[in-house]
């Protein structure tokens, strides 16, 4: 999905910068963010609707998953906004129409 936001078509007054490995990277952390945001609300959420209810170890269990769930988020947006930062050229500016929609 990052590749195709990054090197999509762009519209009439839109603008894209810092070139094609920069918004892939940039894009991938946002979905990615929104993909563990998401999935982490989900399964919370699924577990509180438990009618068994919350003990000590369901508690942990929480705490753990919560954890497990940051790092899994944190390390990739890391590293992809760092390698990000080393793709990213100043120098590359879009501005749109661009493709097939230079035309309309």
């Amino acid at each position: 999905m990052s590749f195709y936001v990054a090197n999509r078509n762009l519209k009439k007054g839109e603008i894209r910068e810092g070139g094609t490995g920069w918004n892939v990277l940039k894009y991938f952390a946002i979905f990615w963010t929104g993909t563990v945001a998401f999935t982490t609300m989900g399964l919370f959420v699924r577990e509180f609707a438990h009618p068994v209810g919350i003990n000590d170890t369901t508690a942990a269990g929480y705490l753990a998953g919560m954890g497990i769930s940051l790092v899994a988020w944190f390390v990739p947006v890391i590293c992809a906004l760092v390698l990000g930062l080393f793709l990213k050229k100043n120098s590359v500016v879009e501005v749109g129409p661009t493709g097939a929609l230079e035309g309309i």
